[in-house]
């Protein structure tokens, strides 16, 4: 019994999060917790419900084919860190104070979009989620507001750095970046 408990608890939520709009939600409770900024446990866990390897990809495009496999995982990685440190410290507050309502979802074998609106201060925007499902879980891609993409938005930037300074001004600014918003939150 011991084992079975104990596999249980190594077991990411994820797990049990079995339809796109569940893993979307999942997303809400767990960014929605006040000590997700301090929490790395909890990091970890949302962390595992979005699809980094593929928003990387999506945004570095043609450059993809150009890097090795080494800067790929780096880019990945200060790309998460960068979303995390810019996200999780305002999510608690904003998160606590809206109303969502799924307007649809699109859920086929592998991808899934997920159309909602979300309500915040009397105003409404619509959010659109992009899903990749890897294995049996499903992971969050890519966020729209109001039909501007992230990964999109992410992309354009980090296209127009890549033309004027090269993949080491890339390097650059992003750990400029993650400097910032590291010291930003150790004050916090």
């Amino acid at each position: 019994m011991k084992p079975l408990i104990l596999a249980l608890l190594l077991v990411p939520t994820l797990c049990f999060a079995t339809t796109s709009k569940e893993v979307v939600e999942e997303i809400f409770s767990k960014a929605a917790k006040p000590e997700i900024s301090k929490d790395s446990t909890l990091q970890t866990e949302l962390n595992a419900l979005v699809d980094y390897s593929h928003m990387a990809k999506e945004v570095l495009g043609a450059e993809l084919k150009k890097r090795s496999a080494p800067e790929l995982q780096w880019f990945e990685k200060i790309l998460k860190d960068i979303i995390s440190l810019s996200v999780y410290p305002a999510a608690p507050e904003f998160l606590g104070k809206v109303n969502i309502t799924y307007k649809e979802i699109k859920e086929e074998a592998n991808n899934s979009s997920i159309n909602s609106v979300v309500k915040h201060k009397g105003e409404e925007t619509e959010v659109s989620y992009r899903l990749l499902k890897q294995g049996e879980n499903w992971k969050v891609y890519d966020v729209a507001l109001d039909g501007e993409s992230w990964t999109d938005s992410i992309r354009d930037e980090v296209q127009k750095i890549l033309k004027k300074e090269g993949w080491n001004g890339l390097k650059k600014r992003l750990s400029k970046r993650l400097d910032t918003l590291s010291a930003k939150n150790k004050k916090r």
